[in-house]
């Protein structure tokens, strides 16, 4: 999954998507599927999951595709 750069926001936190730094690893997508799912458009929807979940779940991305920060 090649492309530009994405964020997605539930209010709390914004997850960035850097597809240059994606290996495709999977951890979102396996351990997370309500949020990260790219069956469909937009494949990230943070409203499906707690924020600590989606925190849980983005930490665990061994190439940093995906990151997170905090909303101010």
């Amino acid at each position: 999954m090649r492309g530009k750069k994405r964020s997605f926001t539930n209010g709390e936190i914004t997850v960035l998507w850097n597809p240059e730094n994606c290996s495709n690893a999977m951890y979102c997508m396996n351990y997370l599927p309500n949020v990260f799912n790219t069956q469909r458009s937009p494949w990230v929807d943070l409203n499906n999951a707690s924020t600590q979940e989606i925190i849980e779940i983005v930490d665990m991305c061994p190439t940093f595709g995906i990151t997170y920060e905090w909303n101010k």
